[in-house]
């Protein structure tokens, strides 16, 4: 009896020890870029709300996605976003706008604060696209316009776009792919701040 616990036991050591051998770690990565300033703009007296950007079906989870062909998506199992695309997406936005000191004041979907405008969008695209030679990071996201203010609901749509940005990735590896989704978010973040700012400026 004695012996067979013994040998149980060595099992469970051996099998134990192995397993933390083989294991294979996960490796987390996020964008990350500074918040573009417009000094030479003028604020304008209204405030912003940005709204929880919503996913796509195939970002509604942290795996990095990838796309070697058309019609064919997979995903990396141990290379990972730090949180959801969405969540990441719409942090950085809300952040940008918040920075961008374009706007008297730009609030998350948390506050209560009244608005007069309203971001609303849809990430379309987060994902790396890869061909024979070179990888890229790709960025899509449809934004919505409202009028908070507007009563009447067909009027208070002002504007919709789809904003893309590409970015090459400087070597094929997870790190280089977030580097490069870093310099696309900052772009179309960019246009949008923009279009909305020349927007509202403008009627």
């Amino acid at each position: 009896m004695k012996l067979k616990i013994f040998i149980l036991f060595f099992l469970f050591i051996i099998i134990g020890c192995f397993s933390k051998k083989h294991s294979i770690k996960i490796e987390y990565y996020t964008v990350d870029y500074e918040s573009l300033t417009y000094s030479d703009f003028k604020q304008l007296p209204v405030t912003i709300r940005v709204e929880h950007f919503l996913p796509a079906p195939f970002y509604k989870s942290d795996k990095i996605n990838y796309s070697s062909e058309r019609f064919k998506r997979d995903f990396y199992e141990y290379h990972r976003w730090r949180a959801y695309p969405d969540d990441i997406i719409s942090y950085f936005i809300e952040r940008d706008f918040k920075n961008s000191a374009l706007f008297k004041g730009v609030f998350n979907v948390n506050s209560t604060n009244p608005v007069s405008y309203v971001v609303q969008g849809t990430v379309e695209d987060f994902f790396e696209q890869d061909s024979v030679n070179k990888w890229e990071a790709v960025v899509s996201l449809s934004v919505t316009l409202i009028d908070d203010n507007e009563s009447n609901f067909n009027k208070k749509i002002l504007f919709q776009k789809t904003y893309t940005s590409k970015k090459e990735c400087k070597e094929k590896t997870a790190k280089s792919l977030a580097e490069a989704m870093s310099l696309a978010m900052k772009d179309v973040s960019n246009s949008i701040i923009l279009d909305v700012y020349n927007f509202i400026s403008t009627n």
